[in-house]
């Protein structure tokens, strides 16, 4: 992975970093109580992509969704997790690019992460790693795969 600086929009860095190394009893926590919906819809912002775009990788019915926004209810402890799983990755690539010393003004971690997840990928068959974000199971994976990707050993 190319070396690069943080492009901080909008304070995202933090909240990202915050979810990588919280850990994940803090985010348990967090998911068990359900976050907003509006936190997909910032995500989604976030990654330059729609809201629609989240809702597919991480596998929410869209009318259930928009129905959950509308209305200023929470999501389930399930689905608010997977969201988080999501934040995690990002904030994993984020601590990744500053342990790497290396510094570039127009890494945007959200962006780079979504377009990540949507290119085949040789560890994973040349699946998607998109196609693994709707279980907590298949976020670990990929999280795996980035870290493999730090230290060199991604094949």
């Amino acid at each position: 992975m190319p070396s690069y600086r943080i492009h901080r929009e909008s304070g995202s860095s933090d909240r990202f970093v915050a979810a990588y190394l919280g850990g994940v009893g803090v985010l348990a926590e967090e998911a068990s109580r359900g976050i907003p919906v509006e936190r997909v819809v910032k995500l989604s912002s976030d990654m330059h992509r729609s809201n629609e775009y989240v809702y597919r990788i991480l596998r929410f019915p869209s009318a259930t969704a928009k129905r959950k926004l509308k209305k200023e209810e929470p999501m389930s402890p399930d689905q608010s997790e997977r969201v988080l799983g999501l934040e995690r990755l990002i904030g994993l690539v984020e601590v990744m690019i500053k342990a790497s010393g290396t510094q570039d003004e127009s890494f945007n971690a959200p962006v780079w992460v979504a377009n990540w997840l949507d290119r085949p990928c040789p560890a994973l068959g040349n699946k998607r790693p998109a196609e693994y974000m709707s279980t907590r199971m298949g976020q670990e994976l990929v999280e795996g795969i980035l870290a493999q990707m730090q230290s060199g050993a991604y094949a």
